[in-house]
């Protein structure tokens, strides 16, 4: 228990300082990059969305246009604490690969639609219609990896779909279910 708990702090630390702009912030002044491969367009985005202390705003914007609702091509503003949670993951993962992105943003006619035609649960109050959830997997990393690792955070939501190969996250409360 000792140890969970010296790798949550450190985590959360560590996430802190990404979620944050105060003097946590400027203690890891390390430029945050995304590198990202969405597996329906297959688009490939790097992306330094954090430099110097501060979010980057044409980077943001990049990044939102790269996590859009792809089927009607709708951009939504994507929670920033999303992009640092999703950074702070990549990082304790330890990978060079690109994170491949499942589902960003999705309005709600694509989110309807997915409902009625797909058997994944999708949720009619689902976080990715108020751009604050993304569903991604880690190629070179054992997805029950990425999963411990998206729960010890204790951000948001973090979904398991293993069956589909998949982790789901959220800046929603904090929770955690199996698909």
């Amino acid at each position: 228990m000792e140890r969970r708990n010296f790798l949550r702090n450190f985590l959360l630390f560590a996430s802190t300082a990404l979620f944050c702009d105060d003097v946590f912030a400027s203690s890891l002044s390390d430029d945050k990059i995304l590198r990202l491969h969405n597996v329906h367009t297959g688009e490939n985005i790097k992306a330094t969305f954090f430099a110097n202390n501060q979010f980057i705003d044409s980077e943001i914007k990049r990044l939102n246009y790269f996590l859009r609702d792809y089927r009607l091509e709708k951009v939504a503003n994507i929670d920033i604490n999303l992009f640092s949670l999703l950074y702070a993951i990549q990082q304790n993962m330890h990978s060079k690969k690109s994170i491949d992105i499942i589902s960003g943003y999705r309005s709600i006619q694509t989110n309807n639609y997915l409902r009625r035609h797909h058997h994944l649960g999708v949720a009619k109050n689902s976080y990715h219609t108020k751009a604050r959830a993304i569903d991604f997997k880690i190629k070179d990393r054992y997805l029950k990896d990425v999963l411990s690792i998206a729960k010890l955070m204790e951000f948001g939501g973090v979904g398991y779909y293993p069956s589909n190969n998949f982790i789901h996250i959220d800046t929603g409360p904090v929770r955690f279910w199996r698909g």
